[in-house]
């Protein structure tokens, strides 16, 4: 409740900096206030539409409600204006490599994001994905290796598991479904 109170008055005192914002909604997000999290996220954008911190966790705020779709209109804004914003630029590749559509767009956003962060685990699953999506598994393959050396997240061994049980590695599947 501090933390809340004390955000809100940075906000008020300083309406024009977005990361405040970021921060409130955060906090609010985390109360389960996801509806005022969003609001506030939304005014400020009323104050700076192009804002790439506002804009990226917008996106994320309503991703992780369950609107992909109006999150995706939002990345894409975001990578509209701001078009080396890794984040977003992988977040956009990965949601088409999910859906299985754009695939040669999907990677070359993926690549972006990965000139800028060529380390970033997430961004090489991301890779992977795409280029399982894709049929090229060998490929994929050497990618998702590389992914969970880096870091060691659930949905990325299950994509370690799917392509290695495409590949008939199955023994490596299991370690990674495991």
């Amino acid at each position: 409740d501090e933390a809340e109170a004390q955000a809100r008055d940075a906000v008020r005192r300083f309406p024009q900096e977005p990361s405040l914002r970021v921060i409130l909604a955060n906090i609010l997000e985390d109360a389960q206030n996801v509806q005022e999290a969003e609001e506030v996220l939304r005014r400020g954008l009323e104050q700076a539409p192009d804002s790439p911190q506002l804009l990226y966790r917008l996106g994320m705020l309503l991703d992780e409600s369950g609107r992909k779709a109006e999150a995706m209109e939002v990345m894409e804004r975001l990578i509209a204006t701001h078009s080396d914003h890794a984040d977003a630029l992988n977040y956009v590749g990965y949601s088409l490599a999910e859906e299985g559509r754009d695939l040669e767009r999907a990677e070359k956003l993926i690549r972006s994001a990965l000139a800028q962060e060529p380390t970033n685990g997430y961004f090489l699953d991301s890779l992977a994905w795409v280029l399982f999506r894709q049929g090229r598994l060998k490929l994929a393959w050497t990618e998702i290796q590389r992914a969970v050396a880096v870091v060691d997240d659930p949905i990325i061994w299950e994509h370690y598991g799917d392509i290695a049980a495409a590949l008939g590695l199955y023994p490596q599947a299991r370690h990674g479904y495991t």
